[in-house]
């Protein structure tokens, strides 16, 4: 199998680490930046996620820029295995982070209606989520190092045809195996947010309800938003898996290796869009409960406009019944709260 021609390499090369180096600045710039509230439980666990994967992102830079530049030598055998283990993790922890997020999201949706999901239990399990992420990103390392040296030119996972020889096929199916996982995870979570969404919801809402109109919005832009995330991951990871299925099993191509690099590169993209989309939703919550904070002052000025509008009453019933003249209250000045707002 030939290499690439430079100048693609080159190309592939420069959008897999914009795509990583940007999504590691915007990883840790969210997770330490984040704010947490006391209504979302788990919140406290999320930024720590965060920022390791973006330190994950940090050792697959460049062990995928090796790969990509290295001949076609089984010597460098280790090289390409450790850039395919880097990969996996990198690709599969921005889905754990994506599940943990929806977690947030699910338990500030639900608050202390749903009893079942505190902040104990969820930090539980993504304790037990991350752990077992790990332990199966080393499992390949770990059945590659105990095979002997002759079969372990030939059985180790592999990043690209030209690294090194074709492995068995149960190798491409272990690491297929872990991008599905992920998707479950990620869709189940979603089907839950929007079960609490429906069933925490109101049908209707009286029109002088401010307050539940106002949470029944943010719920359903909750449920947009998950579903937009949702439907984007699918359309973003599909390309990749359905080319690394499709290289599994065909005979070797370089336009399938162009193909497979390009779903990559795409798929990669989900390291850049995810903390933005993130920070948009962290920012609309935010001025959300800014427009709340600032809507409680009014109904207190018209509680005082009331009691004023009651006492300039009295003063010109009082007025009235010492002088005997008559004075029409339809004309008397009202104060309402739109005056002090």
């Amino acid at each position: 199998m030939e290499r690439f021609p430079t100048w693609l390499t080159i190309v592939f090369t420069s959008l897999l680490v914009t795509e990583s180096v940007v999504g590691v600045f915007l990883n840790l710039y969210c997770g330490l930046k984040r704010k947490t509230t006391k209504r979302a439980k788990g919140n406290r666990f999320t930024p720590m996620l965060t920022a390791a994967d973006a330190l994950t992102g940090c050792i697959t830079i460049p062990l995928l820029v090796s790969a990509l530049f290295t001949p076609a030598d089984d010597s460098l055998r280790w090289l390409c295995m450790a850039t395919e283990v880097a990969l996996v993790t990198t690709t599969v922890g921005t889905m754990v982070i994506m599940t943990c997020t929806c977690l947030d999201r699910y338990s500030t949706i639900a608050q202390t209606k749903i009893n079942f999901f505190t902040e104990k239990r969820i930090n539980v399990f993504k304790c037990i989520v991350f752990v077992v992420s790990i332990i199966g990103f080393l499992l390949p390392v770990i059945s590659t190092s105990i095979l002997d040296e002759n079969s372990l030119m030939q059985t180790t996972v592999r990043t690209s045809r030209r690294c090194r020889h074709r492995g068995p096929i149960f190798f491409e199916f272990y690491v297929l195996l872990f991008y599905l996982v992920a998707f479950v995870t990620t869709i189940i979570t979603y089907v839950q947010i929007m079960k609490v969404i429906t069933r925490l919801s109101p049908p209707k809402v009286a029109p002088y309800d401010r307050e539940r109109r106002v949470s029944q919005q943010k719920k359903k832009r909750t449920m947009r938003v998950s579903l937009t995330t949702i439907c984007s991951a699918t359309f973003l990871w599909l390309p990749f898996i359905v080319t690394y299925v499709t290289r599994a099993f065909m005979v070797d191509s370089q336009s399938l290796d162009v193909a497979y690099m390009v779903s990559m590169i795409i798929a990669f993209s989900t390291i850049v869009w995810n903390p933005i989309l993130n920070a948009i939703i962290q920012g609309r919550v935010g001025r959300e409960e800014q427009r709340r904070r600032t809507t409680v002052v009014p109904m207190k000025v018209f509680v005082t406009s009331n009691t004023m509008n009651t006492c300039l009453n009295s003063a010109f019933s009082l007025v009235s019944a010492s002088t005997g003249a008559q004075v029409d209250k339809r004309h008397l000045p009202k104060i309402s709260k739109e005056s002090y707002m």
